[in-house]
């Protein structure tokens, strides 16, 4: 899924083909991650100051931590998923609070600006 970008809380958007798993925060597995990664350096925190409802692994071992519930993202990955195989356009899912509500299709003129398509 080359260039699909996926808001992932407060306008910061992540690559969908980078995402391993989207887990929830409380459990204390997810927490042990969380720490780890701090202590790496490899956490992202896109949260803004709010509670930390979803945690995304990334395929190059960051852990974002975000205030959008595992739903509402899973939402997002699944819709940007179906309308890249679809075709219509390069999808830009933005801040979607209601399951089900679609992408806004962006028609594909090429590549973005500063980067490959």
């Amino acid at each position: 899924m080359p260039n699909v970008l996926i808001n992932v809380g407060y306008n910061n958007l992540m690559s969908a083909e980078r995402v391993v798993a989207i887990i929830n925060p409380n459990s204390v597995p997810a927490k042990r991650i969380r720490d780890e990664a701090r202590e790496a350096g490899l956490l992202v925190d896109v949260s803004s100051g709010h509670r930390i409802r979803s945690m995304i692994i990334s395929s190059s071992k960051h852990v974002i931590v975000s205030a959008i519930e595992v739903r509402t993202l899973a939402v997002r990955f699944n819709e940007a998923s179906l309308a890249f195989h679809r075709g219509v356009g390069r999808p830009v899912i933005d801040e979607l609070e209601e399951p089900g509500a679609g992408p806004e299709l962006v028609p594909d003129d090429g590549p973005l600006e500063g980067g490959e398509s």
